[in-house]
């Protein structure tokens, strides 16, 4: 079983109701995603990325106007890293008050993983209100 240790620790989440980490936060987002886009396979080990919250139209200015970011969504990234294929379902967590904060799940983004555009994460504080129930059914 996982022990919370330096390296491993519980992320908290936040309320529907609690303010939001928004354009200029540095975040963090881990994974074992591709470093190459274009190689096949993931890494050996787990990569961390430090990366800044990004504004919705800054975001949505990177990206087709097929693909829309909602308000469920939130960007972070364009300064230097960024996520790829095979992070997918990692997390993006931000530091406030000595404690993490998880807030979103690497969901999409550049085709060619560009360090200059931001990821796409699913913005967990728009779902608390399901979280919570799910959690509290307690059926597991």
């Amino acid at each position: 079983s996982a022990r919370d240790t330096k390296w491993v620790q519980p992320a908290c989440l936040l309320h529907h109701n609690e303010e939001r980490f928004d354009a200029g936060y540095v975040c963090a987002t881990t994974g074992w995603g591709r470093t190459n886009p274009d190689v096949d396979g993931i890494e050996d080990s787990l990569r961390q990325a430090e990366v800044p919250i990004i504004d919705h139209s800054t975001c949505q200015s990177n990206y087709w106007s097929d693909y829309n970011i909602h308000a469920s969504m939130v960007c972070a990234g364009a300064a230097g890293s960024n996520s790829c294929k095979g992070d997918s379902g990692g997390p993006l967590v931000c530091l406030k008050n000595n404690s993490y904060y998880l807030v979103g799940i690497t969901s999409w983004g550049d085709v060619k993983c560009k360090r200059d555009i931001p990821g796409v994460y699913t913005r967990l504080q728009s779902y608390s209100r399901w979280l919570g129930n799910i959690m509290n059914q307690d059926q597991c």
